[in-house]
């Protein structure tokens, strides 16, 4: 398995979409067709979009662009953690859930955990059924 913070597919993606903390949905579209290895027109039918859109904007609700998480590592962990809670894709919600932290992290230098794909894996494993709640997660990937 290759994660999207591997060093040749990162600078393919800040170049083709720029860098800024909120992630879009064309962004979400963009890192999950790389998960997938397919294009965007191939894995965009497959997205409930009303799902992805939901979970992108978890960290920040409200009018007028609201900031109820100031903290950047706190924003890109409540937004993975609702990708995986609220499943957008068919498979893989896990693996794009944590190159989306990745990805909303870069503007800010802040590495994602330095673990071995196998704890992560477990990480969000654990986080997808429920068995470590959101607060607990965030300090994960605060750590």
């Amino acid at each position: 398995m290759m994660f999207l913070s591997d060093k040749r597919f990162r600078g393919y993606l800040l170049h083709s979409i720029g860098m800024c903390g909120r992630l879009t949905f064309e962004r979400f579209a963009l890192i999950t067709a790389t998960v997938y290895d397919a294009s965007v027109d191939e894995v965009e039918p497959t997205i409930s979009r009303s799902r992805a859109e939901a979970a992108l904007a978890a960290p920040f609700p409200g009018p007028d662009e609201l900031v109820l998480y100031p903290d950047p590592v706190e924003q890109a962990a409540i937004c993975g953690a609702a990708i995986v809670h609220r499943r957008p894709l068919l498979h893989s919600n896990k693996r794009v859930a944590y190159e989306c932290m990745g990805e909303m992290l870069v503007p800010y230098q802040w590495p994602l955990p330095d673990e071995a794909e196998a704890e992560v894996a477990e990480k969000l494993g654990r986080l997808g059924e429920r068995k470590m709640g959101d607060d607990e997660f965030v300090e994960w990937v605060r750590a």
